[in-house]
């Protein structure tokens, strides 16, 4: 199995659907709220991973594709969650996600740098 086509989690946490349910209320920021929330998700989930490959594979790809692919990998990645976001408010999710990136890797940029292979 190819590293792209692999599901992280089958899980939603409970704090991701209260995001997604005040975005369709139009609360807060959001679906940009709910894609900062979710890269915060995707790095805890990538820290439990065993396999270092996968968590290598992951922040390169997070580093260096383009949002239609982060977009299409976040839907096989993290399937659950994704229903969350319906694909009008894509432009929205990936907005906060990148915010969620950016700071990410302003706070831990050693992590980063760590795990991002060069190309």
């Amino acid at each position: 199995m190819s590293f792209s086509t692999r599901v992280l989690s089958t899980d939603c946490p409970s704090y991701l659907d209260a995001a997604a349910r005040e975005a369709r209320c139009d609360f807060k920021d959001g679906y940009a709220s709910v894609g900062y929330r979710l890269l915060w998700e995707l790095l805890n989930i990538l820290e439990t991973e065993e396999e270092d490959d996968v968590v290598r594979w992951a922040y390169t790809f997070l580093t260096n594709a383009g949002v239609d692919e982060i977009w299409q990998w976040l839907r096989t990645a993290v399937p659950l969650m994704m229903t969350l976001v319906p694909s009008r408010r894509k432009a929205s999710f990936l907005s906060g996600f990148g915010d969620a990136m950016m700071d990410s890797r302003r706070e831990s940029p050693q992590v980063w740098n760590a795990m991002v292979v060069s190309l």
